[in-house]
């Protein structure tokens, strides 16, 4: 019997109600993966961030080859749709950094779709690094725009946060033919009194990381501002304890940022020390000492570092090679290199700024040939850059524009909504 068309569209609504995670796509949103063109040369590794289009998101890939340079190869649907956040409608759309995250050894790529609510796990083929493949299907992240993710070493666990009207974290394991699964107890608030999208940058939730012996989870919050938010508290750590089963401590021990901080942005670990360096957005650069975390404050090398001529520095990675950390303001275009001493004081601040419109954002570093390589979004210069590191030297070997080839193959992108940056090595 020919079905009629109200039969046809219940039994589409049913499906839908039945299977939430992925949400029925919406007319006119995009999910063919793109193809710029065809690999060349001798390829080393991966360079990966994400469109966060609102018609549907996705992972842009390009090779980089033996001379650290990069080629543009793919562009992966990431299994839904993206947002940007409300008030600030420029460059950085989700006030984060992590919306990426990947293992290496294990060649899992986590992302976030911001507009579905949703989280979807990808296998890397070693030998073409930009050939994603999902995992499974996005599952449902448990809350409101999800923001950051962040892997456990092993590459089995992933933890995100939502930064809208339902915050929190919650973590899944990673089945490597299957998928994502929710962990139980792991869906915790952080109780914002947000939107969503999330209204910021301020009093939003910013950036996820596991501790170094994984027994911990921390998330940096970022203060309010008076003049935007609607609540008022001061920016903080939310930290969680993991138990032996992955479940998480029902409630997160309040931490203060260090004195002078205000925005915690980014988290990147010291090596060999119990501490953290990140940008915060609204003081320059803070180093959390964690000696004295479980009495719930900084500890006693904890401190906050002004960048001369900062508006916003928001993201921080470090560099092996070199031995310095690097925070990037996003709104002056500014890199910043710091470095240490034992003691955990910066012995040396030095700016190297970049075309003041461009919006330096997120990045990554890795080696190549024994030298470090910086990987950069600058958004209003719609391109991706290359620079390469050396102690108190940042030199660009390469800037590649990401319109033209978009538009060739098809691909939406709007240089407001650019985010995250994640390089995978062989």
């Amino acid at each position: 019997m020919q079905p009629s068309l109200a039969s046809v569209i219940l039994s589409v609504l049913l499906a839908c109600q039945a299977n939430p995670a992925p949400r029925c796509k919406a007319p006119g949103h995009t999910t063919s993966d793109k193809y710029f063109g065809d690999a060349s040369g001798d390829i080393v590794g991966a360079a990966y961030f994400l469109t966060d289009e609102p018609t549907g998101n996705f992972i842009v890939g390009s090779d980089i080859g033996s001379d650290g340079l990069l080629t543009l190869r793919r562009a992966v649907h990431a299994g839904g749709v993206g947002a940007h956040g409300l008030h600030d409608l420029g460059p950085d759309p989700l006030f984060s950094q992590g919306c990426i995250d990947l293992s290496a050894e294990k060649h899992v790529l986590v992302t976030v779709n911001p507009g579905s609510n949703t989280v979807a796990a990808f296998k890397i083929d070693p030998t073409d690094p930009t050939n994603l493949k999902m995992i499974g299907k996005p599952v449902d992240s448990h809350g409101d725009f999800p923001a950051s993710v962040a892997l456990n070493k092993a590459a089995d666990r992933a933890c995100i946060i939502n930064s809208g009207t339902h915050d929190g974290v919650s973590c899944y394991s990673i089945d490597a033919k299957k998928g994502l699964y929710e962990i139980p107890n792991t869906v915790r608030p952080v109780g914002l009194n947000q939107t969503t999208p999330p209204t910021g940058t301020s009093g939003t939730l910013s950036n996820i990381i596991f501790s170094e012996d994984e027994t911990k989870l921390y998330v940096a919050v970022k203060g309010t501002d008076p003049a935007i938010n609607v609540d008022t508290h001061p920016g903080f750590f939310a930290v969680w304890d993991i138990q032996h089963d992955g479940s998480l401590s029902e409630k997160y021990t309040r931490i203060p940022v260090p004195e002078g901080g205000k925005q915690p942005f980014a988290m990147t670990p010291i090596p060999n020390e119990n501490a953290i360096l990140g940008a915060d957005g609204a003081a320059g650069f803070y180093v959390w000492d964690l000696e004295t975390i479980d009495q719930g404050v900084p500890g006693p090398r904890s401190s906050v570092t002004p960048v001369e001529g900062q508006s916003s520095v928001c993201w921080s990675r470090y560099s092996s090679c070199t031995g310095n950390f690097y925070v990037v303001d996003g709104v002056i275009s500014n890199i910043t290199q710091v470095t240490l001493d034992d003691d955990l004081k910066p012995t040396s601040v030095m700016n190297f700024p970049q075309g003041i419109f461009d919006a330096t954002l997120d990045f990554d570093i890795m080696p190549v040939n024994d030298q470090d390589h910086m990987y950069i979004l600058a958004a209003n210069a719609t391109a991706l850059r290359v620079m390469q590191l050396a102690p108190n030297e940042i030199n660009q070997l390469q800037s590649i524009d990401l319109a033209a080839p978009s538009a060739t193959v098809g691909l939406t992108i709007n240089p407001n909504n650019f985010q995250g940056l994640r390089v995978f090595m062989k």
